[in-house]
């Protein structure tokens, strides 16, 4: 389940991801490098920033915190399986 509390969050990006990364984290939050892009923040991991992780499909890993990359994982295998009959 997705809490409301604010929590430590590290995340790494694509380069393409770049625009829309601005459009939710600050600059302090946001390190560019060579071709990736690191973000470290503390934000409430609600219902609505956990969709709005997975709008960056692969273009997103969430390296911490693990409880918030088990889920992501979890949702991503459930969307799969979706599929599994074609």
């Amino acid at each position: 389940k997705v809490e409301g509390q604010r929590e430590e969050i590290e995340l790494v990006f694509t380069r393409f991801a770049l625009p829309k990364i601005y459009d939710h984290f600050t600059e302090e939050e946001i390190r560019v490098e060579d071709e990736i892009i690191k973000v470290q923040a503390f934000r409430a991991l609600t219902p609505s920033f956990f969709d709005l992780l997975l709008s960056f499909g692969y273009q997103v890993k969430v390296v911490s915190p693990s409880h918030l990359q088990n889920l992501l994982v979890s949702t991503l295998k459930k969307n799969l399986q979706q599929y599994d009959n074609l």
